[in-house]
């Protein structure tokens, strides 16, 4: 009979009735059975009801008496938090009746500075729907607050809403305080042990409740290390008693207004103490002020020696601003940190400009950018560069920079930046240059009054050799014209043009048109009888009166300006020598005239007293240069000196020392110049050697007075802060050009870092050759011990299988076979673990390889498996390789058989070539199986990494890995070319 439940059943009763009555049904006999069925349904569904009213009151009393027996107070709230139940450990805990917890909120129980956490609170309770834990403080009904721990869980109906939370409640009152104490245990050891002074002052006010004094309450150990004051005389006195000064200096003020407004206050502050008040408070301060209750809080520091540093970096960047010279500093990437005010000057750029900005970024024209960068890649490694460049600015003026760029290394030899000082020689240069124009035009003077002088018959071939002269010097057309004696014309003497063309052209117009007495730009020369220049020509306009055969040199051959000087003897003029320029934008000046008329005044009178003059003045000037050249070097020099970061010294022939260097007063901790000379407290020993120092000059200038080189000794100094270095000492003799030594050099290279570092490598180089120990006796388990166990795995296995056979169903024989199956897997994947482990430890040396005879052996190795596949293997002749025969056959085993062991459904087909390229053989196994996924192409080298199930293709997934450590072994790379469906080519390559 079907169990219907008490509503179903009225129904049910319901609908008979309703049938009887309204004449549905007329079988009253088994209708009145079905209704009789029905009440009896009826009759037990009541007594099933009234049992589980029954057990339901029960469970109503024991969860009341659970409820409100519970050990921890709980609240049960809707959604707003007013409280509908609250147990009675709740009205204990808070000590209030139920009926002033029912019906209030939540919130009316939490202290006022935690309702903005408990509103954080409800509302991720809300919008989580998930449990949630908050710390609060409560009011008890007798007005005393307690810290309580929350815990609430929403209740959500079928539809995931909230319809009621409940809460629980426990007091953590002593935990808290607990927590509290070790907090401020904690917060006083750390203000004790703080490295600035802290002191707390209370606030001492007068009658009128003004502030009078304020009182040391607490004071840490710097602040009485500050004072110079311990605390037993600073606590509890009043601050004005021992420190009146901070009345009339402002202080005081300062904290009476921080008192009063409750803001902070930070200033800096110039405090002197009086001398018979003995304080420790003088100098600079930075000072902090806050307020705290019934008084402030203090603390300061002594900022005195800051101050001096800053006015100390202040100074010197004045005196960087000013200097003359360039100085760019740059970081480690080349991007400028410090651009001054000549470097403006010097490029044209401001430093806002350029600072942050790459060096090579700058917007500016160099010569040979490209050899600069190679110069840059030099100062990298080795730390120093010093280099001339030309220059051409915004401006398109040209200069010429002088650099001296050194790197700026951290304490760890590392290189954080560099520093570059640049100097504008560009006058220097150009007066350098005139000096040697002005040398070059008395050489050449001289050397045509002395062919004169010498010459007095052949007068054209002396005229052929000063023209060429003239014209090589300058580069220009020359020309000496002669007057005729017969005819009013020139006679051409002689010429010469640079460009052969140019000559072949001059004289078939010399020849053919001879120029009249007075004709053209050398007319004017005749008219005047004073030199012409002409220093700008751009067409035949600026010189109307030119011959015309000269417009048509002008025409082919440019013409950019004229001079022409006149040839006098006697005072009568008898020629004129002329210079004609072809390039653009250049001319001629005075200077160029002048030596022009003492040219044609030696051609013409070859006065052997000017060349005596000329030659002295020659020796004149280039004595002017050795002075010059000898300031600039020595000048340089000493930068080079103080910028180097090696130590250096120069002593007398006495041992007296007559320099040194920023680097060796530093290696030798720093003492400035004047104390480091003064002081003769050296102490070092040689570096093999212990027990008695050795006498700084012994080691450092014996050998070099003595005329000897000594070379990187290694010296152990003691330094004058009591520490140790290493240095590389080497020391050369100074001679004078007559044998005799004045002194010697000194150089030392602190090399202590570098030492420490072999070290570490030695000590690294021992546990690596532990490691390889145990990586061989690794190995030897791998192919002993750990097999062994395996075997006898698998034997007994099998032969469990093959005694009981009879007695085991299918389900245990196919158990045991997945045993053996594992079993042969792992035998499979130890033994390939040791081959790949041998490639390095069980290597063979290096021999000459011909890897025809290895690929032969391999096919025959793998005869079996190409049988089966049908594979058809071709190759190419193969070279002879220097490595590891063993290792070269594992190898191509190991990449054949997976080109058989991956084919397709099509034949394989495998293909073995090679070809040399770049010093190097490039092997290559070409099939056209299943190919790889360039996905996967560094995946398929890893340990253990396979692309395909186990019971599609065998394999541990090693092998590949095996051949990467062969190759790489080897010196070579190895990689694949493949196409998924199409075919793989895999290539390695061998160093030839």
């Amino acid at each position: 009979m079907k169990r219907l439940n008490v509503g179903s059943s009225n129904k049910i009763l319901a609908g008979k009735l309703e049938d009887l009555f309204s004449g549905k049904r007329t079988d009253l006999k088994s209708l009145l059975l079905e209704v009789r069925g029905v009440l009896t349904d009826l009759q037990t569904q009541n007594e099933e009801l009234r049992r589980a009213q029954i057990q339901s009151e029960a469970l109503k009393r024991k969860y009341l008496d659970l409820f409100n027996l519970a050990p921890v107070a709980y609240f049960s709230m809707d959604m707003d938090f007013v409280v509908k139940d609250v147990n009675s450990t709740a009205e204990k805990l808070l000590r209030r009746k139920r009926n002033r917890i029912l019906h209030h909120s939540f919130a009316s129980i939490v202290t006022p500075l935690y309702l903005n956490v408990f509103s954080s609170y409800k509302q991720k309770i809300i919008s989580t729907r998930k449990k949630q834990n908050c710390e609060l403080k409560l009011k008890r009904g007798d007005g005393k607050e307690f810290y309580s721990l929350l815990e609430s869980v929403p209740v959500l109906n079928e539809n995931g809403m909230i319809v009621e939370i409940h809460t629980t409640c426990i007091d953590i009152t002593e935990r808290r305080q607990s927590e509290l104490k070790k907090q401020a245990k904690l917060i006083q050891t750390s203000v004790e042990n703080m490295l600035d002074p802290f002191m707390i002052l209370r606030a001492v006010k007068n009658a009128q409740g003004e502030i009078a004094n304020f009182t040391f309450e607490y004071i840490n150990e710097a602040g009485c290390k500050s004072s110079k004051r311990i605390k037993e005389e600073t606590i509890g006195k009043k601050i004005l008693e021992i420190f009146p000064d901070f009345k009339s200096n402002g202080l005081f003020d300062e904290f009476c207004k921080v008192f009063r407004t409750g803001e902070s206050s930070t200033l800096k502050t110039h405090y002197v103490a009086p001398a018979e008040n003995g304080s420790g408070f003088y100098g600079f301060f930075d000072m902090r002020i806050n307020r705290l209750n019934s008084g402030v809080v203090v603390t300061w520091r002594n900022i005195t020696e800051k101050i001096k540093a800053e006015e100390r970096i202040s100074y010197q960047s004045q005196l960087l601003a000013n200097v003359s010279d360039a100085v760019i500093v740059t970081d480690e990437s080349l991007n400028i940190v410090s651009w001054n005010k000549a470097a403006e000057n010097i490029f044209g750029i401001k430093a806002v400009e350029v600072l942050g900005i790459n060096i090579f970024e700058i917007n500016y024209d160099i010569s040979n950018p490209e050899k600069l960068e190679e110069k840059f890649r030099h100062l990298k490694e080795k730390g120093y560069l010093s280099t001339q460049e030309i220059f051409y600015s915004q401006d398109a003026s040209r200069k010429i920079l002088d650099s001296v760029i050194i790197a700026n290394y951290d304490s760890s030899g590392n290189i954080k930046g560099f520093i570059g000082i640049i100097r504008d020689i560009t006058d220097k240069v150009k007066a350098e240059e005139q000096v040697l124009r002005e040398k070059k035009r008395l050489e050449l003077l001289t050397e045509i009054a002395e062919i004169f002088a010498s010459v007095t018959v052949d007068i054209k071939a002396v005229a052929n050799y000063t023209t060429q002269k003239i014209s090589d010097s300058y580069g220009d057309l020359c020309i000496i014209h002669l007057i005729s004696k017969d005819k009013p014309e020139f006679e051409t003497l002689a010429f010469h043009h640079p460009d052969k063309k140019a000559m072949d052209f001059l004289a078939k117009m010399f020849s053919s048109d001879p120029m009249s007495i007075g004709e053209g730009v050398i007319g004017r020369v005749i008219k005047s009888e004073q030199p012409v220049l002409i220093p700008t020509i751009n067409s035949t306009e600026d010189i109307a009166d030119i011959k015309t055969g000269y417009v048509k040199y002008m025409d082919k051959f440019g013409l950019s300006a004229f001079l022409g000087v006149p040839i006098i003897c006697q005072n009568s003029i008898i020629g004129v020598l002329s210079l004609f320029r072809s390039r653009k934008n250049e001319s001629y000046s005075i200077e160029d005239q002048a030596l022009m008329q003492n040219v044609a005044n030696k051609v013409s009178l070859a006065l052997s007293n000017h060349r005596l003059f000329i030659e002295k003045l020659n020796e004149i000037e280039e004595r002017k240069i050795a002075q010059d050249a000898l300031a600039s070097q020595q000048q340089l020099l000493q930068s080079v000196l103080e910028t180097i970061p090696v130590g250096v010294w120069i002593i007398d022939k006495d041992k007296n020392k007559i320099l040194t260097n920023a680097a060796a007063r530093k290696m030798w901790s720093g003492l400035d110049h004047s104390d480091f000379n003064a002081s003769e407290e050296y102490k070092s020993w040689p570096a093999e050697a212990s027990g008695e120092c050795v006498e700084l000059y012994s080691w450092a200038s014996e050998n070099a007075l003595n005329g000897e080189i000594s070379l990187n000794d290694e010296i152990l100094i003691q330094c004058f802060d009591g520490s140790y270095k290493t240095i590389l000492n080497s020391s050369v003799p100074i001679i004078k050009s007559n044998g005799q030594i004045q002194g010697a050099i000194i150089v030392n290279v602190d090399i202590t870092d570098r030492k420490s570092y072999e070290v570490k490598l030695q000590q690294t180089l021992i546990e690596l050759e532990r490691s390889n120990r145990e990586l061989e006796q690794f190995a030897y388990i791998a192919s002993h011990d750990l097999q062994e166990p395996l075997r006898m795995v698998s034997s007994y296995t099998q032969l469990l299988e093959k005694q009981y056979k009879d007695k085991l169903d299918n389900r245990a024989i196919e158990y045991i076979s997945f045993a053996v199956e594992g079993a042969k897997r792992m035998q499979s994947l130890i033994i390939d673990l040791l081959k790949y482990a041998r490639v390095t430890t069980r290597a063979q040396a290096f021999e000459t390889v011909d890897c025809n005879l290895v690929l032969k052996e391999v096919i025959s190795d793998l005869k079996m498996a190409i049988d089966e596949s049908q594979a058809d293997i071709t190759y190419d002749n193969l070279p002879e390789v220097n490595a590891d025969p063993t290792q070269i056959r594992q190898l191509l085993q190991n990449l054949i058989g997976n080109a058989i062991k991956f084919h397709s459904s099509k034949k394989p087909l495998i293909k073995i070539s090679a070809k040399f390229q770049k010093n190097e053989w490039i092997f290559s196994v070409e099939d056209n199986g299943i190919g790889i996924d360039q996905r996967h192409y560094e995946r398929i080298f890893m340990l253990f990494q396979r692309l395909h199930e186990r019971d599609k293709y065998t394999g541990t997934g090693i092998g590949l890995a095996v051949c990467k450590k062969i190759v790489e072994r080897h010196g070579g790379r190895i990689w694949p070319e493949s196409q998924l469906n199409v075919g793989t080519k895999m290539l390695f390559s061998i160093p030839a």
